[in-house]
């Protein structure tokens, strides 16, 4: 089971202590949305990219410099009893035979073999997702952007958000932040763009 919690763009939003959405900046958003779909205010000559992928809920998933898997790549049973018995990699080859044996039923020549669902090991996918996925990232980055939005007066006019979802349970390890619409995304350039940061948000194709 995945924690959902949702971070709203307020009109009163402010970041680096100016106000984020103005009125004219709030109309020429809406304008871009309804009339191209571009992303408004991206960096010159940005250094990172957040691609928006769509999804069939009409959400868009955000992934920091790469776009989602359709295939990930495979996990080694090293890699998953790093993860399982939350070791460093280089410490896996110091378990007895006994313990790999018995918690695994593996011998240590094996610990290169693909750790795939089809061995009973674990889902592959969720344990990239974790660590080093291009959707963990985006999570990472996007939270981080959005913890220094100051808090604004309720009752101001909500122009989007993004949700930000988390495992709720031990092996349950998917991460990710997604926005709700395209004016959400043009906040988030926004923001972006206010602090200082040189990072495009970009419709994945």
């Amino acid at each position: 089971m995945d924690t959902l919690s949702r971070r709203s763009f307020l009109a009163t939003s402010l970041a680096a202590g100016a106000f984020l959405f103005v009125p004219e900046w709030v109309r020429k958003a809406r304008e871009a949305v309804s009339l191209s779909g571009q992303i408004l205010a991206a960096p010159v000559d940005p250094r990172h990219t957040l691609f928006a992928h769509k999804e069939r809920s009409g959400v868009y998933t955000l992934c920091l410099d790469g776009k989602r898997y359709s295939e990930p790549p495979p996990v080694t049973l090293r890699q998953y009893i790093s993860k399982r018995e939350g070791i460093p990699l280089s410490r896996v080859d110091r378990l007895g035979r006994g313990h790999l044996e018995f918690e695994y039923g593996i011998r240590r020549q094996d610990l290169d073999k693909d750790a795939s669902l089809a061995h009973g090991y674990g889902d592959s996918y969720g344990f990239l997702s974790a660590e080093k996925s291009p959707e963990a990232l985006g999570y990472r980055y996007v939270r981080s952007v959005l913890d220094k939005i100051s808090a604004s007066p309720s009752g101001a006019e909500r122009l989007g958000g993004i949700s930000l979802v988390s495992p709720s349970m031990p092996l349950c390890d998917f991460w990710a932040a997604e926005a709700e619409d395209l004016l959400s995304l043009q906040c988030l350039q926004k923001t972006l763009v206010s602090l200082g940061h040189k990072t495009a948000v970009v419709l994945a194709s």
